[in-house]
């Protein structure tokens, strides 16, 4: 079986309409059916999940407050 690792900008252009996101969503559609296998590291998901959440509270007129972490 086939097997795609997903990265993050992939992710993020198929949500966003870029392109390549095309690509990423038949993939994705193919895992589904059981005839390929697709991997994502946790990092690379966490990022799609901030880049969102970003443009989301931008489009919002939210800002974001970076504290450091000692």
């Amino acid at each position: 079986m086939k097997l795609y690792v997903i990265d993050a900008c992939s992710f993020i252009a198929s949500l966003s309409g870029e392109p390549g996101g095309d690509d990423f969503v038949k993939i994705i559609l193919e895992a589904l059916d059981g005839s390929v296998s697709v991997r994502m590291n946790q990092i690379n998901f966490l990022e799609v999940y901030y880049k969102m959440n970003y443009r989301a509270a931008d489009q919002r007129g939210i800002s974001f407050a970076f504290v450091p972490i000692l």
